[in-house]
Formats: C-alpha cells, structure tokens, sequence
C-alpha cells in the first residue's frame, strides 16, 4: 500500500 492510502485508512478508522 501507499502512504497516503495507510493515512487515509488511519483517518478513517479513527473519526469512525
């Protein structure tokens, strides 16, 4: 995976 892709899953994943 990408960074940005790891990044947007972490944000994701903690705003849920």
């Amino acid at each position: 995976m990408m960074t940005e892709d790891i990044l947007t899953l972490t944000y994701l994943n903690m705003t849920n």
